[in-house]
């Protein structure tokens, strides 16, 4: 198995908002009140999110030789230069070679900055057979303006290596550019063959 690949994506001050320190302008009762109006911001769009790369694999559990497990990763992509898309909801279907939906699986990813990056996927502990392609469907419930237009990071040094009882273990270094301490950060590491193909993936918050 070829080393994991990092993508991450911070999600907590990347967020931006409305000014808590504003308040509304006082008015005056009677005649002599000026008149007010009201106006609608339209709220921002962004062209659709991009699937770069998709893959699913199977193989023999480890632990029970009739059993098989699976994993799947797809790797998505903002092609927004202004606007990250916010609560991502991921749905993918993993088919067989007919087309017959084998397993259903969801994930919600909090944000996607900016011309970023971000994955979603798992191991499959539940039986699967021949699994061949997947079908993916992406839902963004809001585009916002990120508070940082600079602010990044990058995952550095990630080894991946196997561990006693089964399984392996990745560990990585982040670098953070945002101007304060980030909290809620996804990091999904994706696991390919020696080919480049996507086994799987796997998800954690830091």
């Amino acid at each position: 198995m070829a080393p994991a690949v990092l993508i991450l994506v911070a999600t907590g001050a990347c967020s931006s908002g409305s000014d808590p320190a504003a308040t509304a302008a006082p008015t005056t009762a009677g005649p002599s009140a000026p008149s007010t109006t009201s106006t609608t911001v339209a709220p921002l769009t962004g062209d659709p999110l991009v699937i770069t790369e998709q893959g699913v694999s199977s193989f023999p559990d480890p632990f029970d030789p009739i059993a098989t497990l699976g994993g799947y990763g797809v790797v998505l992509q903002n092609p927004n230069a202004e606007v990250m898309a916010t609560g991502v909801r991921v749905v993918t279907r993993v088919l067989d070679a007919n087309g017959t939906e084998l397993l259903k699986d969801s994930a919600l990813v909090n944000a996607i900055l900016p011309g970023q990056r971000m994955a979603v996927g798992r191991t499959l502990i539940e039986p699967i057979d021949d699994p061949t392609q997947l079908d993916v469907t992406i839902e963004v419930s809001e585009w916002l303006a990120p508070a940082s237009a600079d602010g990044r990071l990058e995952a550095m040094d990630a080894v991946t290596e196997p561990v006693a009882d089964g399984g392996s273990v990745t560990s990585f270094t982040v670098r953070s550019t945002w101007p304060e301490e980030e909290e809620g950060v996804d990091a999904t590491a994706v696991y390919r063959a020696a080919d480049g193909r996507i086994l799987g993936a796997e998800s954690t918050s830091i």
